[in-house]
């Protein structure tokens, strides 16, 4: 009973921020809007809601980079519960958002996650000498070289 009632004030919790935020930007305060889910954020960071009216407010008010820092995070909460294309969309809309943003090793995971099979296993020469590979999936055009690049350093 005590899990039900706590599972209950984070919802009515999120529920509040999200009719507060509606009432700033009713009365075209979408700064105030912004901060008020940012506070509910830091107390419920597994908030899709949260995160998603965010991101909405972060766009029509042109705060691009706070947009994009809240698809990043909504791509990485949908990778977990399995919804990779909804993550895939979030990750293209960063890239759209913020051109300076690598999603490369977001891409990875949900391929990783989509197909563990193809996860091929080192054989000794490859873990005797460092040799690493990688599978660029999706679509490639949102995918610069330097992401490309980057993230096969990150990996060696």
């Amino acid at each position: 009973m005590v899990s039900s009632q706590s599972e209950s004030g984070h919802v009515s919790e999120v529920d509040t921020a999200i009719l507060d935020a509606e009432l700033f930007i009713k009365y075209k305060a979408p700064e105030k809007a912004m901060e008020r889910l940012r506070s509910a954020l830091e107390r419920n960071p597994q908030s899709i809601s949260l995160r998603e009216r965010l991101r909405e407010i972060s766009v029509t008010s042109k705060h691009k980079e706070e947009a994009a820092r809240q698809c990043l995070g909504l791509a990485s909460i949908y990778i977990e519960r399995e919804n990779f294309n909804t993550a895939h969309e979030r990750l293209l809309e960063a890239k759209q958002l913020d051109p300076r943003i690598n999603i490369a090793r977001g891409l990875e995971a949900i391929r990783r996650a989509r197909r563990p099979d193809l996860t091929p296993p080192l054989t000794p020469t490859e873990s005797a000498f460092g040799r690493t590979h990688a599978t660029l999936a999706g679509d490639l055009a949102a995918i610069s070289i330097f992401d490309a690049i980057r993230s096969l350093r990150m990996r060696s």
